[in-house]
């Protein structure tokens, strides 16, 4: 027990020597505020998001990995029977 005593002591004053050390956030974030990047509920979420997707690099880059795949794939529409309405209906979808 005293060497558990003895151990977590000087732990303590390890950390008190170093203070804090790097952060637990983005500068850029927390320059502007922390509030300001909060999520908030439907529909006030949306401008919030909007504005880290125009603001942070990362925020980009993150989107772009998931939206160049399915902007490049090649999309099909099948008609929902065989009448001529339903297959008009389906070649209009398509626009490439």
């Amino acid at each position: 027990m005293v060497e558990d005593r003895n151990e977590s002591d000087n732990k303590e004053d390890v950390m008190k020597e170093l203070g804090s050390i790097g952060q637990s956030h983005s500068a850029r974030f927390h320059a502007l505020g922390d509030e300001e990047y909060l999520p908030k509920r439907w529909p006030q979420n949306i401008d919030v998001y909007n504005k880290m997707k125009r603001s942070d690099g990362q925020v980009q880059a993150m989107l772009l990995v998931m939206e160049l795949p399915i902007r490049s794939t090649k999309w099909f529409v099948e008609p929902y029977s065989d009448s001529a309405k339903d297959k008009e209906i389906a070649k209009a979808r398509i626009k490439r």
